[in-house]
Protein backbone atom coordinates (compact mmCIF):
# COMPACT_ATOMS: atom_id res chain seq x y z
CA UNK A 1 0.00 0.00 0.00
CA UNK A 2 1.15 3.49 -0.52
CA UNK A 3 0.41 5.80 2.58
CA UNK A 4 3.22 8.34 1.33
CA UNK A 5 0.39 9.35 -1.60
CA UNK A 6 -2.54 11.47 -0.64
CA UNK A 7 -5.76 10.51 -2.45
CA UNK A 8 -7.97 13.19 -4.36
CA UNK A 9 -11.34 12.04 -4.72
CA UNK A 10 -14.18 12.69 -6.80
CA UNK A 11 -17.37 14.35 -5.29
CA UNK A 12 -19.29 13.37 -8.04
CA UNK A 13 -22.23 10.56 -7.12
CA UNK A 14 -21.59 8.30 -9.72
CA UNK A 15 -21.07 4.67 -9.68
CA UNK A 16 -17.55 4.52 -10.75
CA UNK A 17 -16.53 7.17 -8.49
CA UNK A 18 -17.65 6.11 -5.24
CA UNK A 19 -16.76 2.83 -5.96
CA UNK A 20 -13.27 4.07 -6.73
CA UNK A 21 -13.26 6.77 -3.68
CA UNK A 22 -13.69 4.09 -1.87
CA UNK A 23 -11.38 1.14 -3.35
CA UNK A 24 -8.29 3.56 -3.38
CA UNK A 25 -9.19 4.96 -0.01
CA UNK A 26 -7.85 1.47 1.24
CA UNK A 27 -4.39 2.26 -0.94
CA UNK A 28 -3.55 5.34 -0.18
CA UNK A 29 -3.92 8.21 2.31
CA UNK A 30 -7.60 9.14 3.00
CA UNK A 31 -7.98 11.63 5.71
CA UNK A 32 -11.17 12.96 5.16
CA UNK A 33 -14.69 11.02 4.43
CA UNK A 34 -17.49 12.32 2.79
CA UNK A 35 -20.80 11.31 0.76
CA UNK A 36 -20.83 11.77 -2.76
CA UNK A 37 -22.78 14.57 -4.20
CA UNK A 38 -25.21 15.64 -7.61
CA UNK A 39 -22.71 17.38 -10.13
CA UNK A 40 -23.27 21.29 -9.01
CA UNK A 41 -23.25 20.30 -4.79
CA UNK A 42 -20.45 17.97 -5.97
CA UNK A 43 -18.43 20.89 -7.38
CA UNK A 44 -18.98 23.20 -4.69
CA UNK A 45 -17.80 19.93 -2.55
CA UNK A 46 -14.73 19.64 -4.30
CA UNK A 47 -13.56 23.29 -3.63
CA UNK A 48 -13.88 22.54 0.11
CA UNK A 49 -12.49 19.46 0.00
CA UNK A 50 -8.99 20.68 -2.20
CA UNK A 51 -8.85 23.50 0.48
CA UNK A 52 -8.91 20.68 3.45
CA UNK A 53 -6.32 18.69 1.38
CA UNK A 54 -3.78 21.07 0.93
CA UNK A 55 -3.82 22.32 4.43
CA UNK A 56 -3.66 18.47 5.43
CA UNK A 57 -0.80 18.31 2.92
CA UNK A 58 1.51 20.98 3.78
CA UNK A 59 0.95 19.75 8.20
CA UNK A 60 1.96 16.53 7.25
CA UNK A 61 4.75 17.31 4.53
CA UNK A 62 2.83 15.06 1.67
CA UNK A 63 3.91 16.01 -1.56
CA UNK A 64 2.45 12.91 -3.92
CA UNK A 65 -0.85 12.83 -4.72
CA UNK A 66 -3.04 10.47 -6.99
CA UNK A 67 -6.40 11.76 -8.65
CA UNK A 68 -9.74 9.76 -9.04
CA UNK A 69 -10.94 11.82 -12.01
CA UNK A 70 -7.45 14.08 -12.81
CA UNK A 71 -8.83 16.48 -15.63
CA UNK A 72 -11.87 17.55 -13.62
CA UNK A 73 -10.39 18.06 -10.43
CA UNK A 74 -6.66 19.48 -10.89
CA UNK A 75 -5.74 22.96 -9.19
CA UNK A 76 -3.17 24.54 -9.62
CA UNK A 77 -3.24 25.06 -6.07
CA UNK A 78 -2.04 21.85 -4.94
CA UNK A 79 1.53 22.95 -6.61
CA UNK A 80 1.44 26.46 -5.62
CA UNK A 81 -0.26 25.85 -2.07
CA UNK A 82 0.12 22.49 -1.33
CA UNK A 83 4.14 22.46 -2.97
CA UNK A 84 3.23 18.77 -4.55
CA UNK A 85 6.32 16.86 -6.52
CA UNK A 86 5.09 13.70 -7.63
CA UNK A 87 1.19 13.95 -9.46
CA UNK A 88 -1.02 10.66 -10.77
CA UNK A 89 -4.39 10.18 -11.79
CA UNK A 90 -7.21 8.68 -14.16
CA UNK A 91 -8.23 10.06 -16.80
CA UNK A 92 -11.75 8.84 -17.77
CA UNK A 93 -12.89 10.97 -20.80
CA UNK A 94 -11.67 13.99 -22.93
CA UNK A 95 -12.47 17.18 -24.46
CA UNK A 96 -11.54 15.63 -28.28
CA UNK A 97 -14.41 13.14 -27.78
CA UNK A 98 -17.34 14.64 -29.47
CA UNK A 99 -20.06 13.00 -27.86
CA UNK A 100 -18.25 13.60 -24.60
CA UNK A 101 -20.81 14.73 -21.70
CA UNK A 102 -19.84 18.34 -21.19
CA UNK A 103 -17.74 18.25 -23.87
CA UNK A 104 -16.30 21.57 -25.05
CA UNK A 105 -13.28 21.74 -27.61
CA UNK A 106 -12.25 24.91 -26.04
CA UNK A 107 -11.51 22.92 -23.25
CA UNK A 108 -8.54 20.79 -25.35
CA UNK A 109 -6.50 23.67 -24.64
CA UNK A 110 -7.15 23.32 -20.98
CA UNK A 111 -6.67 19.80 -21.07
CA UNK A 112 -3.38 19.56 -23.18
CA UNK A 113 -1.83 22.38 -20.94
CA UNK A 114 -2.49 20.16 -17.32
CA UNK A 115 -2.34 16.47 -18.59
CA UNK A 116 2.03 16.92 -19.33
CA UNK A 117 2.34 17.71 -15.45
CA UNK A 118 1.28 14.88 -13.91
CA UNK A 119 4.25 12.14 -13.59
CA UNK A 120 1.79 9.36 -15.24
CA UNK A 121 -1.57 8.83 -16.26
CA UNK A 122 -4.13 6.13 -16.44
CA UNK A 123 -6.99 5.35 -18.41
CA UNK A 124 -9.82 2.87 -18.56
CA UNK A 125 -9.24 1.91 -22.05
CA UNK A 126 -7.12 1.89 -25.13
CA UNK A 127 -9.63 3.67 -26.83
CA UNK A 128 -9.76 6.65 -24.57
CA UNK A 129 -5.78 6.43 -24.66
CA UNK A 130 -6.50 7.52 -28.33
CA UNK A 131 -7.89 10.64 -27.42
CA UNK A 132 -5.03 12.04 -25.15
CA UNK A 133 -2.34 14.37 -26.21
CA UNK A 134 0.35 11.94 -24.18
CA UNK A 135 1.42 8.26 -23.48
CA UNK A 136 -1.03 6.98 -21.08
CA UNK A 137 -1.30 3.48 -18.81
CA UNK A 138 -4.64 1.53 -19.34
CA UNK A 139 -5.46 -0.14 -16.69
CA UNK A 140 -9.53 -0.61 -17.10
CA UNK A 141 -11.37 0.03 -13.77
CA UNK A 142 -12.15 -2.43 -10.80
CA UNK A 143 -14.47 -5.26 -10.37
CA UNK A 144 -15.57 -7.29 -7.22
CA UNK A 145 -12.88 -10.47 -7.28
CA UNK A 146 -15.60 -12.87 -7.03
CA UNK A 147 -16.82 -13.11 -10.71
CA UNK A 148 -20.25 -15.13 -10.22
CA UNK A 149 -21.66 -18.52 -11.87
CA UNK A 150 -23.24 -17.57 -15.21
CA UNK A 151 -27.15 -17.02 -14.71
CA UNK A 152 -28.37 -19.25 -17.37
CA UNK A 153 -32.13 -19.70 -16.30
CA UNK A 154 -33.49 -16.02 -16.24
CA UNK A 155 -33.88 -13.86 -19.59
CA UNK A 156 -34.70 -10.80 -18.55
CA UNK A 157 -32.46 -8.20 -20.35
CA UNK A 158 -31.27 -5.23 -17.86
CA UNK A 159 -30.87 -1.76 -19.65
CA UNK A 160 -28.74 -0.35 -16.85
CA UNK A 161 -27.19 3.13 -17.79
CA UNK A 162 -27.97 6.79 -18.16
CA UNK A 163 -30.76 8.17 -19.94
CA UNK A 164 -28.86 10.00 -22.19
CA UNK A 165 -28.29 9.90 -25.65
CA UNK A 166 -24.88 8.96 -26.27
CA UNK A 167 -26.17 5.91 -23.72
CA UNK A 168 -28.27 5.21 -27.40
CA UNK A 169 -31.81 5.76 -25.27
CA UNK A 170 -33.34 6.26 -28.34
CA UNK A 171 -32.90 2.96 -29.25
CA UNK A 172 -35.34 1.96 -26.54
CA UNK A 173 -38.16 3.70 -28.00
CA UNK A 174 -37.71 1.14 -31.41
CA UNK A 175 -37.28 -2.48 -29.94
CA UNK A 176 -40.12 -4.34 -30.65
CA UNK A 177 -42.80 -4.41 -28.74
CA UNK A 178 -42.94 -8.31 -28.44
CA UNK A 179 -39.41 -8.01 -26.19
CA UNK A 180 -40.26 -4.67 -24.49
CA UNK A 181 -41.62 -6.99 -21.82
CA UNK A 182 -37.84 -9.03 -21.32
CA UNK A 183 -36.71 -5.88 -20.87
CA UNK A 184 -35.72 -3.83 -17.20
CA UNK A 185 -34.61 -0.12 -17.46
CA UNK A 186 -33.01 0.57 -14.48
CA UNK A 187 -31.56 4.13 -15.11
CA UNK A 188 -28.86 6.02 -12.07
CA UNK A 189 -29.61 9.40 -13.85
CA UNK A 190 -30.78 10.92 -16.96
CA UNK A 191 -32.88 13.52 -18.58
CA UNK A 192 -36.42 13.48 -16.90
CA UNK A 193 -38.08 14.37 -19.68
CA UNK A 194 -37.89 10.71 -20.86
CA UNK A 195 -39.31 8.84 -17.94
CA UNK A 196 -43.04 8.86 -19.07
CA UNK A 197 -42.95 7.99 -22.62
CA UNK A 198 -40.60 5.00 -21.45
CA UNK A 199 -42.68 3.88 -18.68
CA UNK A 200 -46.06 3.93 -21.14
CA UNK A 201 -43.35 0.95 -22.84
CA UNK A 202 -41.79 -0.95 -20.29
CA UNK A 203 -43.81 -2.36 -17.68
CA UNK A 204 -39.90 -2.73 -15.36
CA UNK A 205 -38.55 0.60 -15.49
CA UNK A 206 -37.06 2.29 -12.16
CA UNK A 207 -34.92 5.36 -12.14
CA UNK A 208 -33.01 6.59 -9.44
CA UNK A 209 -33.33 3.66 -7.38
CA UNK A 210 -31.33 2.77 -4.35
CA UNK A 211 -28.46 0.94 -5.35
CA UNK A 212 -29.14 -2.58 -3.17
CA UNK A 213 -32.40 -2.40 -5.29
CA UNK A 214 -30.51 -2.28 -8.35
CA UNK A 215 -28.35 -4.83 -7.30
CA UNK A 216 -31.20 -7.17 -6.37
CA UNK A 217 -32.62 -6.37 -10.08
CA UNK A 218 -29.37 -6.82 -11.47
CA UNK A 219 -29.59 -10.52 -9.74
CA UNK A 220 -32.62 -11.51 -11.49
CA UNK A 221 -31.60 -10.61 -14.83
CA UNK A 222 -30.09 -12.83 -17.58
CA UNK A 223 -28.56 -10.32 -20.24
CA UNK A 224 -26.86 -7.16 -20.15
CA UNK A 225 -27.55 -4.29 -23.40
CA UNK A 226 -25.47 -1.46 -23.99
CA UNK A 227 -26.60 0.79 -27.08
CA UNK A 228 -24.09 3.15 -26.64
CA UNK A 229 -22.51 5.91 -29.13
CA UNK A 230 -20.00 6.92 -27.01
CA UNK A 231 -18.40 3.96 -24.20
CA UNK A 232 -14.72 4.67 -22.75
CA UNK A 233 -15.15 1.60 -20.40
CA UNK A 234 -18.75 0.35 -19.66
CA UNK A 235 -18.80 0.06 -16.43
CA UNK A 236 -22.30 -1.23 -16.20
CA UNK A 237 -21.59 -3.77 -18.64
CA UNK A 238 -18.32 -4.53 -17.02
CA UNK A 239 -20.48 -4.93 -13.78
CA UNK A 240 -22.82 -7.38 -15.27
CA UNK A 241 -20.47 -9.50 -16.17
CA UNK A 242 -18.95 -9.69 -12.86
CA UNK A 243 -22.24 -10.75 -11.48
CA UNK A 244 -22.85 -13.28 -14.30
CA UNK A 245 -24.75 -11.68 -16.83
CA UNK A 246 -24.64 -12.41 -20.81
CA UNK A 247 -23.68 -8.81 -22.05
CA UNK A 248 -24.53 -8.21 -25.91
CA UNK A 249 -23.22 -4.34 -26.54
CA UNK A 250 -23.78 -2.50 -29.74
CA UNK A 251 -20.47 -2.84 -32.39
CA UNK A 252 -19.55 0.65 -33.26
CA UNK A 253 -16.18 2.77 -33.95
CA UNK A 254 -17.04 4.86 -30.87
CA UNK A 255 -16.33 2.83 -27.88
CA UNK A 256 -14.02 0.72 -26.02
CA UNK A 257 -16.32 -2.68 -26.84
CA UNK A 258 -14.06 -4.40 -29.73
CA UNK A 259 -11.21 -4.15 -27.28
CA UNK A 260 -12.83 -5.58 -23.86
CA UNK A 261 -15.80 -7.70 -24.99
CA UNK A 262 -15.52 -10.79 -27.08
CA UNK A 263 -16.59 -10.33 -31.04
CA UNK A 264 -19.57 -12.85 -30.02
CA UNK A 265 -21.31 -10.55 -28.12
CA UNK A 266 -21.69 -7.68 -30.30
CA UNK A 267 -23.92 -6.50 -32.78
CA UNK A 268 -24.53 -4.20 -35.44
CA UNK A 269 -28.18 -3.69 -35.72
CA UNK A 270 -31.06 -4.18 -33.77
CA UNK A 271 -32.17 -7.57 -35.97
CA UNK A 272 -29.41 -9.13 -34.98
CA UNK A 273 -29.77 -8.36 -31.00
CA UNK A 274 -32.83 -9.56 -31.62
CA UNK A 275 -31.56 -12.88 -33.08
CA UNK A 276 -28.43 -13.28 -30.50
CA UNK A 277 -31.55 -12.70 -27.63
CA UNK A 278 -33.33 -15.71 -29.17
CA UNK A 279 -30.90 -18.09 -29.70
CA UNK A 280 -29.25 -17.63 -26.34
CA UNK A 281 -32.22 -17.69 -24.52
CA UNK A 282 -32.95 -20.67 -26.05
CA UNK A 283 -29.15 -22.54 -26.07
CA UNK A 284 -28.21 -21.93 -22.25
CA UNK A 285 -25.11 -23.90 -22.93
CA UNK A 286 -23.58 -21.64 -25.13
CA UNK A 287 -24.92 -18.81 -23.38
CA UNK A 288 -23.11 -19.96 -20.15
CA UNK A 289 -19.89 -20.66 -23.14
CA UNK A 290 -19.57 -17.35 -23.99
CA UNK A 291 -20.22 -15.83 -20.16
CA UNK A 292 -17.41 -17.82 -19.02
CA UNK A 293 -15.07 -16.43 -22.01
CA UNK A 294 -16.02 -12.96 -21.41
CA UNK A 295 -15.18 -13.57 -17.51
CA UNK A 296 -11.95 -14.64 -18.48
CA UNK A 297 -11.25 -11.63 -20.86
CA UNK A 298 -12.57 -9.44 -17.89
CA UNK A 299 -10.62 -11.18 -15.01
CA UNK A 300 -7.77 -8.85 -15.38
CA UNK A 301 -10.29 -5.98 -14.17
CA UNK A 302 -11.04 -7.99 -10.80
CA UNK A 303 -10.12 -6.23 -7.72
CA UNK A 304 -6.96 -7.92 -6.64
CA UNK A 305 -5.33 -7.79 -10.26
CA UNK A 306 -6.28 -4.20 -10.95
CA UNK A 307 -4.45 -3.05 -7.57
CA UNK A 308 -1.37 -5.11 -8.16
CA UNK A 309 -1.37 -3.79 -12.15
CA UNK A 310 -1.79 -0.05 -10.62
CA UNK A 311 0.63 -0.04 -7.81
CA UNK A 312 2.85 -1.85 -10.39
CA UNK A 313 3.18 1.25 -12.35
CA UNK A 314 3.43 4.21 -9.52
Amino acid sequence: MRKDILLVKHCYDINWAKDLNELLGTIFLDPFKFTEKSYLPGRTQQMRYEAKLIEYMRSNKITKLFFVNYIDDFSNNFIKAGFVKEIYGIVHSSNYQNEDVGNDRRLTNYEDGILPIANKIFTNSDYLGTFIKRPTINIGLPLQDNFKKPKLENDQVIFNHRLAKEKGVDYLFDIKEKYRDQFVISCPKGNLSLIPKLKQLYKNFYFKIPHNQYRQILSKCGFQISLASHETFGYGVQEAIANGLCPLVIDNNSTCYSENIIEELRFKNLEELYNKLDHLSNDKTEKERLILKQQELSSKYKQTNWIENLLNEL
